[in-house]
């Protein structure tokens, strides 16, 4: 795609990168802006800042303008809009650009058209954060050309420099991004588990579904998903091999009966990394790196090396991970969950810790269902749990009747205004509890309280710094 002298709106500027990235790379390419967000230019300040500075280094500041603060933009003289991925396809202004025929794109297809190395998607509901992190580690420590980005946080229109054909791009991909990516062939995807989110943008839960098939449709060489996972199974895709793990199941990446991570490809099982050698906790972080191993097995890693990157690779911020202890009370930060399932996964694993005794479980935010889901989401994150937690104190707008839909649990629910005060009230009651653990897993979107769940997750961080210097 040509952008020279093309004029192209940038539809939605946001906090994170992805608007800035692709609207610096439109003006590398000579392309005419309109940068236009309904956030006041007052709350994009650094956005507006940095991508003023980038015109200004490449002599562009003429081809750039901002509107800031309108619903609607003006559609007049632009043939392209870049659409951030977080505006639904309902709105106003690419209602109007199909009726009127203005080709739309997104980041992501900006990228994918324009990088000349191989790629490999990962998606699924929850895990595709730790999958993308972890590959990329072990292909970056095995001494690949590596690029990280995406949905994670960054976006790889700014890692020109180090664009080849040799390197290999591990690319986070949502199912907003996914709705919207144009049909095309990558070398490779990865599915983390296939559940249930975004049904208030995607309305039914096959749409969702559908979105993530895409990814499985893309994939040419090679598709990874759980063996357990029905949903990716059942994506039609072309890829010429296709790969399943499980926790025990003989399949081909697997943990053995001596605790080992195992590769089964081709033949005779190789062991990788005993699971208790592994920096990441719990059950779903395993299945996260043996779909990793699978994933860096395709690009001619050695056993060796896949086994000491796996082993050697860091959780993410805010996936589980164990804080500082409050006193006699040890602290669990698994902030990035906004999903119950995910919860769940984190309340599984500290039912399985030694010395832990009493889980106090504090969660809440705002739902992204319909409040009549909630009691099938309240059975989900309890039923059948090695250990119950001691108490759910649920905080923000679905405290009431998330904190109802838990009540046949039979466990003591509280409900709070704010994440804070649940925290202090769950701490106090564990400071009286022999062995307990707090375990901070929200489990539903920030939104109603939070800009987005990193600034909840540092809320929580700052707490628990004031509190362990206390």
């Amino acid at each position: 795609m040509k952008f020279a002298n093309r004029r192209v709106l940038v539809l939605g500027l946001g906090r994170f990168g992805g608007g800035r990235a692709a609207a610096k790379f439109l003006l590398e390419e000579g392309a005419d802006l309109v940068v236009a967000d309904r956030a006041e230019a007052s709350s994009l300040e650094d956005s507006v800042r940095r991508l003023t500075a980038d015109a200004r280094d490449l002599n562009a500041e003429s081809r750039l303008r901002f509107e800031l603060g309108v619903a609607e933009p003006e559609l007049s003289g632009v043939d392209l809009v870049v659409v951030n991925p977080a505006i639904p396809g309902g709105h106003p202004t690419l209602r109007t650009a199909e009726e009127v025929g203005i080709e739309q794109t997104q980041e992501l297809d900006l990228f994918l058209d324009a990088f000349p190395g191989r790629v490999i998607l990962v998606t699924g509901t929850n895990g595709k954060s730790s999958i993308t992190s972890a590959l990329g580690f072990v292909l970056r420590t095995a001494g690949r050309p590596t690029l990280i980005g995406g949905n994670i946080g960054h976006s790889l229109l700014e890692d020109r420099n180090q664009w080849s054909e040799d390197a290999i791009a591990v690319l986070e991909v949502s199912s907003f991004q996914l709705e919207r990516m144009r049909e095309r062939s990558v070398f490779g995807a990865v599915l983390a588990p296939v559940t249930v989110d975004h049904l208030d943008r995607h309305g039914t839960l096959e749409n969702y579904r559908a979105t993530k098939a895409r990814a499985a449709k893309a994939a040419e060489i090679f598709l990874v998903h759980g063996a357990d996972d029905q949903v990716a199974a059942s994506f039609e895709s072309p890829a010429r091999h296709r790969f399943t793990h499980a926790e025990t199941d003989r399949v081909d990446a697997f943990v053995d009966e001596a605790g080992f991570l195992s590769l089964a490809t081709g033949g005779k099982p190789r062991r990788l990394a005993h699971r208790d050698a592994l920096r990441r906790l719990g059950n779903a972080q395993v299945r996260n790196l043996l779909a990793t191993a699978l994933a860096a097995e395709q690009v001619d890693l050695p056993t060796k090396r896949i086994g000491l990157g796996i082993a050697q690779a860091e959780p993410l911020p805010y996936r589980l991970r164990e804080l500082r202890p409050i006193g006699r009370v040890r602290v669990f930060d698994d902030s990035v969950a906004t999903s119950v399932l995910a919860s769940r996964a984190a309340l599984e694993t500290l039912g399985t810790q030694p010395r832990i005794a009493a889980i106090h479980w504090v969660t809440g935010g705002v739902a992204k269902c319909e409040p009549d889901a909630l009691p099938a989401l309240a059975r989900q994150a309890l039923e059948g749990l090695p250990c119950k937690p001691a108490r759910i104190a649920v905080f923000g707008r679905v405290g009431e009747t998330f904190g109802a839909a838990l009540a046949p649990s039979g466990v003591r629910v509280t409900t709070h205004a704010s994440p804070i005060e649940a925290l202090e009230e769950s701490l106090a009651e564990a400071r009286e509890t022999a062995s307990a653990a707090l375990l901070f897993s929200p489990a539903f979107a920030s939104f109603d309280q939070f800009p987005n769940f990193e600034a909840r997750a540092k809320s929580f961080l700052t707490w628990h710094r004031e509190r362990t210097a206390d």
